[in-house]
């Protein structure tokens, strides 16, 4: 039976950067204890920490090089990063985000929150609102847990035991339900086990790989959508979709070297060879950025200043959706451009046609290959914006100059 892959919604969420980043330097660093600063509250610690350690006043974020135990009840938003596990012992009243390593066990009531984490998630009390689960392992949602808003989950392995009184959406490999949901499941999944013909009282929408699965006979109105398409098709298709790729990418490569006079690409690489350093620079900082805008986001959002962050929100998430798009081809543009320079010897029109699309072809299916290939669009991605931003710094720097 075919496995299905849930790692594209989590890792490219919050899970991969934010984890990565993180923990990639927990073991290197010497927590310290930072000042307030501002309305938000930030402090790091080395080894276990545990809330009772000091009493929270406004908005707060906490780094443990080990495990976090929130052992006092907390009225404000926060933000909480642990290597280790996170214990949630004392009940949260206001909205919270939750990300380790480890096992998160919420044992006490919870308003809502986002939880994300490479292991598992226990919920083992009541969740006042919705929640979001971002899990790499399995999450239980156990018998004495009661979640009176939805569930949406993407974990390897989902068990709900206890009561949902909205709907249960998002990914599992495996999802088995004994207990009670209020309202719809609506899932991307491999298996499904129900135990009994009333623990679902909404509507079911399933898609699947798995031509086996049967749940028809607990629930005749349960709508499957089964994926079928044979390896053969699927190979085909992918090649298909590369070469159209390329051939815009192509196209457009061509439309932006004549309307630009052949310099604007020549710009961007001679630019970006002459300061690798800043445009490393840029790429990291402007990357190690994302989730600390996101999370500012989410706090002015929780504070009432939606009407004000959500235009910048989504102009942000336009830049960086739009450097998501366009960076397989300006990474392309640029290895092209440096061929066309140093080994093609002021090639033509048509020559240059059609050694781009061969080039952009190239780098295409390099980016299809499994796991490496996911890698690689995201350091295209990361160098996209280094590129851009060190050649438009730059450039700026250069009409000043000449102004003055």
């Amino acid at each position: 039976m075919k496995k299905m892959k849930i790692g594209k919604v989590i890792l490219l969420f919050t899970c991969f950067l934010l984890m990565n980043i993180l923990t990639s330097n927990a073991t290197n660093i010497y927590a310290q204890e930072v000042d307030n600063m501002g309305i938000f509250d930030m402090k790091e610690k080395d080894g276990i920490y545990k809330m009772s350690e000091e009493k929270i006043t406004i908005p707060f974020f906490r780094f443990a090089t080990e495990r976090i135990e929130i052992d006092q009840e907390i009225e404000n938003m926060g933000m909480i990063f642990a290597n280790g596990g996170i214990d949630v012992n004392e009940s949260i009243k206001e909205f919270q985000i939750l990300l380790s390593n480890d096992t998160i066990r919420v044992s006490s009531i919870l308003e809502n929150a986002i939880i994300a984490t490479r292991g598992n998630v226990i919920i083992d009390s009541s969740v006042d609102k919705s929640i979001i689960v971002f899990a790499g392992e399995k999450v239980t949602v156990t018998e004495n847990a009661t979640l009176n808003g939805d569930l949406i989950c993407f974990s390897n392995e989902l068990e709900i035991k206890g009561n949902v009184m909205g709907s249960v959406i998002g990914t599992s490999t495996t999802t088995t339900i004994s207990g009670k949901i209020g309202k719809d499941v609506r899932m991307y999944l491999n298996e499904i086990i129900v135990t009994q013909n009333d623990n679902i009282v909404g509507n079911i929408y399933l898609e699947t790989e798995n031509n086996a699965i049967s749940i028809a006979e607990q629930y005749p109105e349960a709508v499957v959508n089964i994926i079928q398409e044979s390896k053969a098709a699927s190979i085909l298709n992918l090649i298909i979709g590369v070469i159209k790729t390329a051939l815009v990418y192509a196209l457009a490569y061509l439309i932006i070297f004549k309307l630009s006079k052949e310099k604007l690409m020549d710009k961007v690489l001679s630019n970006t060879i002459k300061n690798k350093g800043h445009v490393i620079m840029s790429s990291a900082i402007i990357t190690l950025s994302i989730p600390l805008i996101l999370s500012i986001g989410l706090f002015a959002y929780f504070m009432g200043l939606e009407e004000i962050i959500f235009p910048l929100m989504i102009l942000y998430g336009g830049f960086v959706l739009f450097f998501g798009m366009i960076s397989t081809f300006l990474v392309a543009s640029l290895v092209f451009e440096y061929i066309a320079n140093n080994h093609l010897n002021n090639p033509n029109i048509t020559t240059r046609m059609v050694s781009s699309f061969f080039a952009f072809l190239s780098i295409l299916f390099l980016t299809k290959i499994p796991t490496v290939g996911v890698y690689l669009q995201m350091i295209f991605v990361i160098l996209s914006f280094g590129i851009a931003f060190s050649y438009l710094w730059k450039r700026n720097e250069t009409v000043n100059k000449k102004k003055k």
